[in-house]
Parts: C-alpha cells; structure tokens; sequence
C-alpha cells in the first residue's frame, strides 16, 4: 500500500494487489512500472528508476535442491545486483512484496528474509500472500520456485518514525514466528504501507 501526500491531504494513490493466476506480480507495482516507462529515467531488464525510485518487477528462483531459505537470498542477493547500478543497496528497500506458494511456509520465508536483511535498522513495509502458483523466471509454471519478491527502493531518506523495526529485532507472534517489517516506511510525502490482517476486533 502506497499513500502519497498532497496539499496536506493523504491520497491513497495504490492499494488493490491480486493473486490471480494470470498475474503474479501485483497490480500496484505494474501500474507503477508502466507509469514510470512513460517518464523513465532508466530502464533495465526487470526494474526501472524513476528519479530518486527504483522499481523492481517480480523475481523468483527454481532449483529442485534449492531450499527456501536459499531460494530468498538468491532473489535478495539478486536485487541488490540490480540496485547496485543505481548506487543502493537493501537498505534502501522501502517496499517489498512477497508471493509463497504455500503459506504455512510464511514463517521459514520470514526467517530467512530477516537473516537476509540483517544490519537494515528501518525494515521495509511489506505485503505478503499466498498466490494461485508462481511463474518462475523466463517461462513455464515449476513447482520448485516457493516464493517470488518484487520491490521498490529510494535514495530518499526513511523518516524516523516510533514503528520503525531494525532486522534481528523483529517482533514475533505468539508461536515465536518472527514478523520481519515495518507498519510504515515514510519518506517525504510517500508512505509505505504494510498489509494488516484486520482493521478491528470482528474483522
């Protein structure tokens, strides 16, 4: 979820995100993706600057071997690659966005992505859902890709905020399962959301 400030006023610019099996990178970094080619700075392979913003389209990784755990850092290690280019690294990630095939894997995803992202003191806001399947890189459908991130990162400095989570610190739900992201990442008049499971009790 993206919220931008304007004359004061907060504007909900992106919100709704889909698992269909037709896409498998969200709606809100597509719409962003093919706003930003019309006005790019830069554009390479899978992610496009934007002035102070890169936008990373979703990746993932296939390997019968491969475990979760090394399947995240291969994407992590992956876009920080791509974020090189621009003079960044993952702590510039403000916004992540993550697909698991099966979802009682979302605490190993979240261990293995915060051992990934330690050393970042303000962590990325973050969605997180089960989709349908995952198209891996460059083609047909493989049952051995379990996860797939797509990003945005910005050379504008994170503000300090009170919410702010540091890797390694993590809170953790009442079964120990860390839960590795930020409420909110704020950086000037943009705020990164994190998805939230209910808005109340009822919910």
């Amino acid at each position: 979820m993206i919220y931008r400030k304007a004359a004061g006023i907060p504007i909900l610019t992106s919100l709704i995100s889909r698992t269909s099996s037709a896409f498998h990178t969200s709606i809100v970094h597509r719409r962003h993706l093919f706003d930003s080619r019309l006005m790019m700075s830069s554009y390479n392979n899978n992610d496009i600057k934007k002035d102070t913003t890169v936008y990373i389209e979703a990746s993932s990784t296939s390997a019968a071997d491969q475990s979760l755990k090394q399947q995240v850092f291969a994407m992590m290690s992956n876009a920080e690659s791509q974020l090189s280019r621009y003079n960044m690294t993952k702590h510039n990630i403000v916004n992540i966005q993550s697909q698991i095939l099966d979802i009682n894997d979302m605490s190993e995803f979240n261990s293995a992505y915060e051992d990934y992202m330690v050393g970042v003191t303000h962590l990325p806001a973050q969605l997180l859902w089960q989709a349908a399947f995952i198209i891996p890189d460059g083609g047909d459908d493989d049952d051995t890709v379990r996860c797939s991130m797509s990003m945005i990162a910005t050379n504008t400095k994170k503000d300090s905020v009170d919410t702010a989570v540091e890797a390694g610190k993590s809170p953790c739900k009442p079964n120990g399962a860390v839960l590795p992201f930020s409420p909110v990442v704020r950086c000037g008049d943009i705020a990164y959301l994190s998805g939230t499971l209910s808005a109340g009790a009822g919910m």
